[in-house]
């Protein structure tokens, strides 16, 4: 028996026995936010949960700020970070550059990333603009209600619940003229009983996204670039968070899903 507590402590002593309790762990997902850019003018802070971080956005636009203790210690590139679960939604909401009007693109949280699930917008000229880099399975569906924009719209004058602005929003451009009359909201989703495609996305040297086929290739992270006129912001559980205000004006921002082991 002695000798048999001796190897136990002398196990103990190696760090063996935590490899044997190895499986005892619980894995835990986090959203994480890490500046890769330039970091602009605008001041980073790391946040915590969604609504209780230094900055959050309410429906209505305006910028809150909070002293809840952030999840994480301050690192030099990780700006913002969230618990999440695999099956989880996280929305990306942005004014979109060509139509000026919101955008609501869905992503589901996989233990790869995630993976793009649909496109919404008050304009059935999402299907020109993103179809072709989503691949064959993606199809337009009209909507006849659709949740309120968590980030309040950008100051686009329409009505986020799908109905249209009143008159001419001024800067759409003409070839974009359809959006004005549109009557409802649509949706860009693969088709019923198509699996999602990972949708890569890249900046280009001039700040515009750009989208790659990416149909069964794995779900990986997201680099956007965070400007003033797009308004990129993440929703985590119904919390908007401007991506400009964490990364700065210009600032790229790369958006990953990380895993760790809670023992």
């Amino acid at each position: 028996m002695l000798a048999g507590l001796i190897l136990l402590a002398l196990l103990a002593a190696s760090g063996a026995v935590l490899v044997w309790a190895g499986g005892l762990g619980q894995p835990r997902w986090f959203l994480e936010v890490r500046r890769v850019g330039p970091a602009g003018a605008a001041g980073a802070e790391v946040q915590g949960e969604p609504g209780s971080g230094p900055v959050s956005r309410s429906a209505a636009g305006a910028v809150t700020r909070s002293t809840a203790r952030p999840a994480t210690p301050p690192a030099s590139d990780l700006v913002a970070r969230w618990p999440v679960r695999p099956g989880q939604e996280v929305v990306m909401e942005y004014l979109h550059s060509m139509f000026r009007v919101p955008v609501r693109e869905r992503f589901r949280v996989t233990p790869g990333g995630l993976v793009l699930t649909a496109v919404e917008a008050p304009t059935p000229e999402i299907a020109w603009y993103y179809g072709g880099g989503l691949g064959a399975g993606w199809r337009l569906e009209a909507l006849h209600s659709t949740p309120p924009l968590a980030c309040g719209g950008f100051g686009w004058p329409g009505r986020p619940s799908g109905e249209p602005p009143a008159g001419d929003f001024p800067g759409a451009p003409a070839e974009a003229a359809g959006w004005a009359e549109a009557a409802m909201w649509y949706r860009l989703a693969p088709a019923q009983g198509d699996e999602p495609a990972a949708a890569v996305r890249g900046a280009t040297a001039g700040g515009t996204t750009a989208w790659v086929p990416a149909t069964g290739a794995p779900a990986g992270p997201l680099r956007v670039r965070a400007t003033e006129t797009g308004h990129r912001s993440l929703v985590v559980e119904g919390r908007c968070m401007e991506l400009r205000r964490l990364v700065g004006d210009g600032g790229t921002a790369l958006v990953t899903v990380v895993r760790e082991t809670v023992w």
